[in-house]
C-alpha cells in the first residue's frame, strides 16, 4: 500500500472514530471521500430518494438532495450487485453529465439492498487507489447504516412494548376512553375538552381522566391543563395510534 493511500484511509478512519452520530458520520465521510477522490459523491436510497450530495465538480440536478430519481434510472442502479467503476451515466439512462466517469457501489445491510453510492468525476477515469477508497467508504456506510437500522428497530420494539403494557393496564371502560381520545387527537397532539368527549361517547369524565393519567404515567403522552380551554395533550409514543384500535372494543 502506498504512503499516499495509507494517509487517505487514515483520514477516513479518523472520521469514523470522531463523529458524534451515524448521520453526521455519513455526511463527513461523503465530504472526505469527495475531497480525496476529487469527485461528486451521492447516496441514493433504494426507493430512489437522494439522501446525500457532495459536489466539487459539475452539478447534476437529478442528484439534488431530496430528489427522487426516475424509476428506470433507480432500477438500473439497483441492478449493480457489486462495485462497477468507470462507467458512464448514460449507461443507466441519465443524460446529465453522461460523459463523466462514475463508480457505482451497492450498500447492503443484513444482505438487503439499502442504497447506492455514485461517485462522479469529469474527464479523468478512476484509478485503483480511487476504487479502494470508494470501497472503504461503501463498507463503512454499510456498517453505519446497518447499526442505524438496528437502533431504529430496537426503539420501535421498545415503543411497542410500552404501548402494549399501558393498554393492558386499562380497564374496559378506560380502553374505550383511550379509543375515543385518539379518535379526536391528531398524531402531533393538541387540545381536547374532556366534557365534549364524555358527552359524545357517553363515557364519564372520571374514566377519561383516569385513562389520561395512566397513559401519562406510562410515558405515552404528556398532558397539561389549559383551564377552561381544556387539556393539551402531547403524544410521546405515536405507536399508540396503531395499537389502540387493534382490539375490537366498540365505542
Amino acid at each position: 500500500m502506498s504512503t499516499r493511500l495509507l494517509d487517505k484511509t487514515r483520514k477516513l478512519g479518523n472520521v469514523l472514530r470522531n463523529s458524534s452520530s451515524n448521520k453526521a458520520c455519513v455526511s463527513e465521510l461523503a465530504r472526505t471521500v469527495s475531497s480525496l477522490i476529487m469527485g461528486n459523491v451521492y447516496l441514493v436510497l433504494k426507493d430512489g430518494v437522494v439522501e446525500e450530495c457532495v459536489e466539487v465538480a459539475k452539478k447534476v440536478d437529478s442528484f439534488s438532495i431530496g430528489n427522487i430519481l426516475p424509476e428506470d434510472i433507480n432500477t438500473s442502479l439497483l441492478q449493480f450487485a457489486s462495485t462497477k467503476e468507470n462507467i458512464r451515466l448514460g449507461e443507466i439512462g441519465l443524460d446529465e453529465n453522461k460523459d463523466a466517469f462514475a463508480i457505482i457501489l451497492p450498500i447492503e445491510t443484513k444482505n438487503c439492498r439499502y442504497a447506492s453510492v455514485i461517485i462522479l468525476r469529469e474527464n479523468d477515469p478512476f484509478d485503483i487507489e480511487d476504487i479502494i477508497i470508494a470501497e472503504y467508504f461503501s463498507n463503512a456506510l454499510s456498517l453505519l447504516l446497518g447499526n442505524e437500522n438496528n437502533q431504529k428497530q430496537d426503539e420501535k420494539n421498545r415503543n411497542l412494548e410500552a404501548v402494549k403494557s399501558a393498554l393492558n393496564s386499562l380497564s374496559h371502560k378506560e380502553y374505550m376512553a383511550a379509543k375515543a381520545l385518539f379518535k379526536v387527537l391528531p398524531i402531533e397532539g393538541g387540545l381536547i375538552v374532556t366534557s365534549k368527549i364524555s358527552e359524545e361517547y357517553e363515557i364519564t369524565r372520571s374514566i377519561i381522566i383516569n385513562c389520561i393519567s395512566k397513559l401519562e404515567s406510562a410515558g405515552i403522552i404528556e398532558s397539561r391543563s389549559m383551564g377552561a380551554r381544556g387539556t393539551n395533550i402531547k403524544i410521546k409514543n405515536p405507536v399508540i395510534y396503531d395499537e389502540v384500535f387493534k382490539e375490537n372494543v366498540d365505542i
